[in-house]
């Protein structure tokens, strides 16, 4: 993975266009399959997602969800980005997790503006590059989001930096995340 020298001209380097995958429209063809996608896109699952976050099982729309993903590996072999806003700054050696469905980008300057949106204080860009055969769903090319499963990861290395970014400065942390996560699977 790059080492960071800037992190400004990182974020500007890696935020040039590519849609490596055909986006879910064009190879599902079961109508269940077609009516959980554009429910998760349309934020339909939201309360789904955040109830499972907080320690509830699966619903059956849910589970039917990453079932799906499960079954595909779109993103193996790429990095991918997630943008958060936590409560306080990631450390090397510590575990993240991810307790539900999550959708990432194939873009830093992508999950940087969902991080934005989240909030001003501690944004956070994860990063990971998926092994082969790792469960992805490629979504779209809106967002060039990624959807992936639950999963537990060691945080090898973080690093914060300036980012002069649609015209403000943040304090950015980018996250390496252990390539070989462990997926947590439905509960």
């Amino acid at each position: 993975m790059d080492e960071f020298a800037n992190l400004e001209e990182w974020f500007a380097a890696k935020s040039k266009g590519f849609a490596p995958f055909a986006a879910w429209q064009n190879w599902v063809e079961a109508p269940e399959h077609r009516n959980l996608l554009e429910a998760y896109q349309f934020g339909v699952l939201a309360g789904d997602i955040r109830a499972h976050r907080n320690g509830d099982q699966m619903s059956v729309a849910l589970a039917g969800l990453a079932h799906l993903v499960q079954t595909r590996c779109d993103a193996g072999g790429y990095e991918v980005y997630r943008g958060l806003c936590l409560n306080g700054p990631l450390a090397a050696g510590s575990v993240h997790e991810e307790r539900s469905m999550n959708g990432w980008s194939l873009y830093p300057s992508i999950a940087l503006r969902l991080a934005m949106a989240q909030g001003s204080a501690n944004m956070i860009v994860l990063r990971q590059r998926l092994p082969p055969g790792s469960p992805s769903l490629y979504l779209d090319d809106w967002e060039h989001e990624v959807l992936r499963p639950p999963f537990v990861a060691t945080v090898e290395r973080a690093v914060v930096g300036l980012v002069r970014f649609l015209g403000v400065s943040l304090l950015v942390s980018v996250v390496d995340l252990h390539s070989e996560a462990r997926y947590a699977g439905p509960r």
